[in-house]
């Protein structure tokens, strides 16, 4: 349902951005570029969110070979843990769709060079300046921690370092296109 939830979120706003503006919102083109930094956080993003979206497949489809043979007991034996990743999750879920609605149509999936948006500086925004990215480290964490296996477990990992990652090279990209503006911002709030 988790992943149900998040995809035809994500989808909904894909079109509604494109209508409004004429503009694709989805600027990640992980295989595509020039070899730059973004490019390669892209690529491990896209790897880590495939393999999460595996990692639910697979629990729902054979969730007893996962239990007997991916899943980390003492984590997965751990009710408290479970109810803690499924808070988590939920927690995310929802800050996802709030970040994704204040965004309106800035909203981009990756660093779009050519058709930025205005900055969105209202809302959620005017408290973190990475609520989507915020909420993508809950997600993966919770998800780490409800399936206890030893897939989900590194992608958190990795998400943890990642996102931070990606929100610093958006936050180069922002501070060079609106300047002393975006620089006040990130005085004024928190990244996560």
């Amino acid at each position: 349902m988790y992943t149900v939830a998040a995809l035809s979120t994500m989808a909904m706003r894909r079109l509604a951005v494109r209508k409004r503006t004429g503009v694709d919102p989805l600027a990640l083109r992980p295989l595509h570029g020039a070899a730059r930094a973004t490019r390669y956080v892209e690529r491990a993003l896209v790897l880590g969110a495939i393999a999460l979206n595996v990692d639910i497949l697979v629990n729902a489809l054979t969730p007893q070979m996962v239990a007997d043979s991916l899943a980390v007991p003492l984590l997965r034996e751990s009710e408290v843990l479970g109810w803690i990743g499924l808070a988590m999750l939920a927690s995310g879920l929802a800050l996802d769709v709030v970040a994704l609605f204040d965004m309106g149509e800035s909203w981009r999936v990756g660093i779009d060079r050519q058709h930025p948006g205005p900055l969105v500086m209202t809302g959620i925004y005017s408290r973190v300046r990475h609520p989507i990215y915020t909420a993508g480290m809950l997600m993966t964490c919770g998800q780490a921690l409800v399936t206890a296996d030893i897939m989900s477990i590194p992608v958190a990992a990795a998400a943890l370092v990642g996102l931070p990652m990606q929100a610093y090279l958006e936050e180069e990209f922002l501070a060079e296109c609106y300047g002393a503006t975006y620089v006040g911002y990130c005085q004024r709030t928190r990244r996560f």
